[in-house]
């Protein structure tokens, strides 16, 4: 009677435990089948970021000195097609500083075509536009450059997208054609790290 007792009691509480199993997966399915019902994917969209900047002294070859501080851009987009989009965004890279080696201050506006591999609710893309930016360097012997300029920006990422909400992170490099002047060097790199939301419409 005992042994009754217990394969019933053993049999209820595998089935609650497939119970939970199946309602723990229920909300993932609804997820995902509420993503793959929002299709299309195309329109326009906006997002913000926030991630760490890095300021190289001179790209390529000479960049042993580094600054960094964190980083603000806000972005707006339009998704012409599954596998392309078109974004314009603007960063507030701050107030970079490696002690009295180097400070750095600079922001840009920059405009891109981004070209992107969906797998299913990931996607990889890559990014290439142009930066027009502003900024001002001071090196280790106080001495300081202020200029703007419009150059290459490149970048490369990975978003999560749930719906018309995503979560994305990428790395993104600005060169910058800092007026060499008394300096004799040839330009700066920024590249930002950066975690992010956007929205489509």
């Amino acid at each position: 009677m005992e042994r009754a007792t217990d394969m019933q009691m053993t049999k209820r509480i595998l089935g609650g435990i497939r119970t939970l199993r199946f309602l723990s997966v229920l909300p993932l399915a609804l997820l995902a089948g509420m993503a793959h019902a929002d299709e299309p994917i195309t329109g326009a969209y906006a997002g913000v970021g926030v991630g760490r900047a890095t300021l190289h002294r001179a790209r390529f070859t000479r960049s042993d000195v580094e600054a960094h501080d964190t980083a603000f851009k806000a972005l707006f987009g339009y998704r012409a097609m599954r596998r392309l989009a078109f974004e314009a965004s603007y960063a507030d890279f701050g107030e970079m500083a490696k002690r009295d080696e180097l400070t750095g201050d600079v922001e840009a506006f920059s405009v891109g075509i981004v070209g992107l591999i969906p797998l299913r609710q990931v996607e990889l893309f890559g990014k290439a536009g142009f930066g027009a930016w502003r900024g001002t360097t001071v090196d280790r012997n106080g001495q300081s450059v202020r200029d703007d300029d419009i150059d290459p920006l490149l970048g490369l990422g990975v978003q999560l997208r749930n719906g018309r909400f995503a979560v994305r992170a990428e790395i993104e490099a600005q060169f910058l054609s800092f007026d060499a002047g008394e300096h004799g060097r040839d330009g700066d790199l920024l590249d930002l790290i950066s975690i992010g939301a956007n929205w489509r419409f």
